[in-house]
């Protein structure tokens, strides 16, 4: 409170941190990514995808290996290990390509389709009106042959 020399009084509310608290705090989006792509990948590599996403420390730097480690090492974050994936039964998409001898998007696009078709089936909207309309919707669009009124006058076009 501040006693003025009128004799006014005015009250100030001051927010304080609490004990043990600092500003200086990652956000809790980057934590839980960060607890995440711990079971993924090494520090390194997830020092590298946090700046193309553009996330900051705490104190607004970008990310590195050792960063990556400290903050770990804070939070009791298990250290990546080679082959947990594995281990799990997890692959990544390159390697499910590579055991279907497909291409990486090819397995993208099938999986995209199998999701659509499974919303298909247990959507309970028709969509055949839907179709319908976007099939007249498609014919009005197409080219028409030009009239003598979109013509230059005196000119002919071959």
């Amino acid at each position: 409170m501040l006693h003025r020399q009128g004799g006014d009084h005015t009250v100030l509310a001051v927010k304080k941190t609490r004990a043990g608290r600092h500003r200086w705090v990652v956000e809790p989006e980057t934590e839980a990514l960060i607890r995440d792509l711990a079971r993924l990948m090494p520090d390194k590599a997830i020092a590298s995808l946090l700046n193309r996403l553009g996330k900051n420390t705490g104190c607004l730097n970008g990310w590195t290996q050792s960063r990556v480690c400290s903050f770990r090492s804070k939070h009791s974050i298990a250290v990546y290990q080679q082959g947990e994936r594995a281990a799990r039964g997890e692959v990544t998409l390159n390697e499910a390509a590579d055991s279907l001898n497909l291409s990486p998007m090819t397995c993208c696009a099938s999986e995209a389709a199998s999701w659509r078709q499974t919303i298909l089936q247990e959507s309970p909207v028709d969509h055949s009106a839907r179709r319908s309309r976007e099939t007249s919707n498609r014919r009005s669009r197409q080219c028409k042959p030009p009239t003598s009124a979109n013509t230059r006058s005196g000119s002919t076009n071959p």
